[in-house]
């Protein structure tokens, strides 16, 4: 269930044990009354009226789970039967009877049916002029003749429009949490998903790549025993993956990794390339975990890149930053290629532009056929936080 679900049926109930409450006194005031003959009948009829619409009007409540999605007029007729029963009871009491009393039943039932018109009316200052209707109502059946009970008459009225300003407020608090919480829980649904669809791609695609060009006639023998290494650690790579928990069932799941080591774990099994590896000036750049596992994914496929295309005798990997912001450059002095005219294969289209751009990063790369080949990858860091991992 969503938390905005769960937060309309609590207004549901909340609003309901109110009412029951004040309707199930009502019930014994009445019984107690007229036991007495002290119940004049427009009183009585009122009562009735009263419980069998409010049990009427929480049932199709609680059918719909929310006030939200019943019809305007539904509300409207709550608070008409409110007001008619401030009237009728009011002119039906004898005037000593308006205040002090469950004689005064009608006070309190208008009382709880006021504060529940902000929850199927959205507009505050709608709801806060019905709350005046409701005291003006109050006031013009109770004061005629109890003078003297002006003051306790106008707090009485008074408290209508506190209840209603005070439900005014907290029920869009309430729902806005709400929404924003069943949005966060959407984005991480959807970062899930691309954690999980980033993970398969860097696994496929390496170990795929790897069984390729292991398996060429054309592949250079002084190359092979590096490859060898490579595909030792992808295939244990592969078979922790196969292993490891399904995301979500820990906060590890949504930890964050610093750059620094992200470009370690990248650079990992590349020991064979002529690498210089920079980031010490990337220790303090925090990043998400799927952001993570994306960026690793997008160096180790351009790492592949060069060492099965550029022939390059230097390539630096050079992590850096200026402020939120950070970069990543994977650059070498290879053989180079025109990017006008070269068609991308899936590491560098999928794996690195494509899986980049989804999370927020910006991919560049400068190429010239004999100048080697400079490829930039752009983000902005989280905030610092303890929990690295």
């Amino acid at each position: 269930m969503s938390t905005t679900a769960m937060v309309e049926r609590a207004f549901v109930v909340v609003y309901a044990v109110l009412r029951i409450g004040v309707v199930g006194q009502l019930v014994v005031a009445a019984v107690t009354y007229w036991a007495r003959g002290e119940l004049p009948v427009a009183s009585g009829v009122a009562g009735v009226v009263a419980l069998a619409w409010s049990v009427g009007y929480f049932v199709v409540v609680w059918r719909h789970r929310t006030f939200m999605a019943l019809p305007t007029w539904l509300g409207v007729v709550d608070v008409a039967i409110a007001v008619g029963v401030l009237v009728v009871v009011g002119l039906a009491l004898p005037r000593d009877w308006q205040i002090g009393s469950w004689h005064a039943w009608h006070y309190a039932y208008a009382a709880v049916v006021a504060p529940t018109i902000p929850a199927w009316l959205r507009s505050r200052t709608s709801s806060l002029v019905m709350a005046a209707l409701i005291a003006g109502v109050y006031l013009a059946v109770v004061l005629p003749g109890n003078v003297a009970a002006l003051s306790t008459a106008v707090i009485n009225s008074v408290s209508f429009l506190v209840f209603t300003g005070a439900s005014a407020v907290i029920c869009p608090a309430l729902r806005r949490v709400a929404g924003e919480s069943d949005v966060n829980a959407a984005r991480v649904v959807r970062l899930t998903g691309e954690l999980e669809h980033a993970r398969y791609q860097f696994h496929i695609h390496n170990a795929t790549g790897l069984l390729a060009r292991l398996a060429r006639d054309d592949t250079p023998p002084d190359v092979l025993p590096a490859l060898r290494t490579q595909a030792l650690e992808e295939s244990n790579r592969l078979r922790r993956e196969a292993l490891r928990p399904v995301v979500g069932s820990g906060i590890g799941d949504y930890a964050t990794m610093t750059l620094s080591q992200v470009v370690t774990l990248a650079v990992r099994g590349f020991g064979h390339l002529p690498l210089e590896v920079r980031t010490s000036l990337a220790r303090e750049v925090t990043l998400q975990r799927v952001e993570a596992v994306i960026l690793q994914s997008a160096l180790v496929s351009l790492l592949y890149n060069v060492q099965f295309h550029a022939r390059a005798t230097e390539v630096v990997v050079h992590a850096d930053h200026d402020g939120p912001d950070w970069e990543v450059s994977v650059c070498d002095d290879g053989v180079g290629f025109d990017p006008e005219r070269t068609p991308y294969g899936f590491g560098l289209q999928s794996q690195v532009m494509d899986a980049t751009r989804r999370v927020g990063m910006t991919f560049t790369l400068r190429s010239r056929p004999g100048e080697g080949t400079c490829a930039v990858i752009r983000g902005r860091a989280q905030t610092p936080s303890s929990d690295i991992g």
